[in-house]
């Protein structure tokens, strides 16, 4: 059984996949973006400051491994109490499925959403299951504001044993993004500050 409800699942098909990602910003002590990978009935994720827009091929970024969250927190947006964990705003940026590919020169070959859901989700799961294991994922990102976003994720050999995983975001090729300069929610339409001024209640 789903824990999302169908009219969100209706909104966000990806929400019943395996495959499933998300991008949050989190204005928390620092503005940073966390990016979720469903794995396993959770999301494996990474806090990445400079995020995955605009990313051009050859740009490295940092990509620090923080504590796998619920799957339901996937579609949070709304303000977290001060005294609590992970205190701020948080704005659901965008929600779509991840491609996981098993050699890197596989990622220039183009597909589109519909054949990434056919190609079986749970394939792209046990995938990302390995690469994490090996510490290299070579990822492709196809949701609404991120369309075809393409990266490398490596933990170095000298971060494998370190308490605070920190691995290196590698852009691959041009990503196609959103015309929009502005970081709004794919759920709400609401920028941060608008979260900010808004209800703490999750929406």
């Amino acid at each position: 059984m789903s824990v999302f409800p169908p009219d969100m699942i209706e909104r966000f098909p990806a929400l019943s996949s395996k495959n499933l990602f998300c991008v949050q910003v989190h204005d928390a002590t620092r503005l940073h973006f966390d990016l979720r990978l469903q794995l396993d009935g959770t999301t494996f994720s990474w806090a990445i400051p400079k995020g995955m827009r605009m990313l051009q091929p050859g740009e490295r970024r940092l990509a620090v491994q923080v504590n796998p969250h619920p799957l339901d927190y996937t579609t949070f947006e709304g303000v977290i109490p001060k005294g609590s964990y992970g205190a701020g705003a948080v704005l659901l940026f965008d929600i779509g499925h991840y491609q996981i590919h098993e050699r890197d020169q596989d990622y220039q070959t183009s597909e589109s959403e519909s054949s990434v859901v056919e190609e079986v989700d749970k394939i792209h799961e046990d995938r990302l299951r390995k690469g994490i294991a090996s510490g290299k994922l070579t990822i492709t990102l196809r949701g609404e504001h991120l369309k075809d976003v393409t990266f490398k994720l490596i933990l170095p050999e000298n971060k494998r044993y370190d308490l605070k995983k920190d691995w290196i975001l590698l852009g691959l090729k041009d990503a196609v993004n959103d015309e929009i300069a502005e970081i709004r929610s794919v759920r709400t339409g609401r920028n941060l500050m608008e979260v900010w001024q808004g209800t703490s209640k999750p929406t």
